[in-house]
């Protein structure tokens, strides 16, 4: 039996270039798991507000992470997948598409459909839930997979359930925190996530009846919590503190990246290293576990602007803990070849 594994990711503009980032923007923010507006006021935001005046300054920002030929995020999932795929059987071969960059999905999914495989393991590369990202990315992929197929025979296709409870996922990223953490220096552990709408959370069905529960519900065991951003934020903050025994009184959580008007998951990151500074903590180790690979998100908005802005506040040492990148080649491929880690498409009604 044949099997082609497909990770997925968000992906990066062609270039720094303006209109580059211009094009990127747009495609991005006009995908309705993204920016939930009816079509018709997101299309005016995106292209009369946002793109236009957002586009010069975003350039700026991703040339700064730019290296003359690629952006991390594709880089780093080309290589990771390259590994990966040494150590997968002869039969079988892993692919990555990026959802609003290249490699398209639809053009991986003709290949995979060329080659003939019995089976296709969609993996969302997101730890946590959320609609922005894993259900927007399996609506998408089982859509281009309709289309590809059309009303020819499908292969089997299984998705890789959020993994950041996955214990080949949380012995790297541990690993990758004690290297960092330094206990006689590091007063505080802050651990960043992208942010979302809160009105997200309840946006997919399963969510609603979870989220009518007393807001302490977010630890416990629920089955709405399988598909709670909130719930599986919190989860990864106490499993990764607890594996350096770090002080909970100590430990943060807080949330990153806000767009537009709309109320967002609190804290926000910079307002929670504002109080810390403010409250006299000086150094604080910082990771961003809603990432796997680097991205302007941490290389530009953490490393730089929430390193500035810190110390600017009165803190002195902001120290980041690195994305896994592509130095998980073992792990990830014993987490994707794992058959018991991954669902059905009709467990989730696409």
């Amino acid at each position: 039996m044949k099997t082609a594994y497909l990770i997925h990711n968000i992906g990066s503009p062609k270039s720094p270039a303006v209109k580059d980032v211009r094009s990127y923007l747009r495609k991005f923010l006009m995908d309705p798991f993204i920016l939930s507006a009816p079509y018709p006021i997101r299309f005016l935001i995106v292209n009369g507000i946002i793109a236009p005046f957002r586009s010069k300054t975003s350039a700026q920002n991703y040339a700064q992470i730019w290296d003359g030929k690629n952006f991390p995020l594709p880089a780093q999932t080309e290589s990771l997948t390259q590994q990966i795929q040494d150590l997968l059987p002869t039969s079988d071969k892993i692919f990555y598409s990026l959802a609003f960059s290249d490699p398209d999905l639809k053009d991986q999914l003709e290949a995979i459909k060329q080659e003939q495989f019995d089976e296709i393991r969609f993996i969302a590369f997101f730890p946590q839930w959320a609609t922005s990202t894993t259900f927007g990315s399996l609506t998408e992929f089982k859509k281009q997979v309709q289309k590809v197929w059309k009303k020819q025979t499908q292969p089997k296709l299984t998705w890789l359930k959020p993994f950041y409870n996955q214990k080949d996922f949380i012995t790297k990223s541990s690993e990758n925190l004690k290297k960092a953490y330094k206990p006689e220096k590091h007063e505080v552990l802050l651990m960043s996530y992208h942010g979302i709408p809160v009105s997200h959370l309840t946006q997919f069905e399963k969510c609603k009846t979870h989220c009518t529960e007393p807001k302490d519900c977010c630890l416990k065991e629920h089955p709405g919590s399988n598909y709670c951003y909130l719930s599986q934020c919190l989860k990864t903050t106490e499993i990764l503190r607890s594996s350096i025994n770090h002080p909970k009184d100590k430990t943060y959580t807080s949330f990153q990246s806000r767009l537009g008007p709309a109320k967002w998951l609190e804290p926000s990151t910079l307002d929670t290293l504002a109080d810390l500074a403010h409250s006299g903590v000086k150094h604080i180790l910082l990771t961003s576990p809603s990432f796997t690979v680097d991205c302007l998100e941490t290389l530009e908005e953490l490393d730089h602007e929430a390193k500035d802005f810190f110390i600017e506040c009165g803190g002195e040492t902001l120290d980041r803990v690195p994305c896994l990148n592509d130095n998980w080649a073992t792990e990830c491929f014993n987490m994707i070849s794992d058959t018991s880690h991954y669902a059905k498409f009709e467990d989730i009604n696409l």
